[in-house]
């Protein structure tokens, strides 16, 4: 069984529990609105529901600061596939 939590719009009162006893795996997708928008509501999230799989979509950020991701959430692997990043390179990136 998964649970999936779909925060798009931005109430997190909106967000089902991720920690209930039948689940195997706790996914939230989040549209962040801009990075410094969203990553106040990213961490609550994180807090309240502890998931496994973390996507979060519209962060514009540059090639440049996707370091952010790393100092912002260090318990995540991060993984980008932005059209930003396409315009520059091909592949995918991972960021330790």
């Amino acid at each position: 069984m998964m649970d999936t939590i779909d925060i798009s719009n931005r109430q997190s009162n909106a967000a089902a529990n991720c920690n209930i006893a039948e689940s195997s795996l706790c996914v939230i997708s989040y549209n962040m609105h801009g990075y410094n928008q969203g990553l106040s509501l990213s961490h609550d999230m994180i807090s309240s529901h502890t998931p496994d799989l973390l996507f979060l979509q519209e962060h514009w950020l540059t090639p440049h600061n996707m370091v952010k991701f790393n100092n912002d959430f260090p318990d995540f692997y991060v993984f980008d596939n932005s059209e930003e990043i396409n315009r520059t390179t091909s592949k995918i990136n991972l960021i330790n």
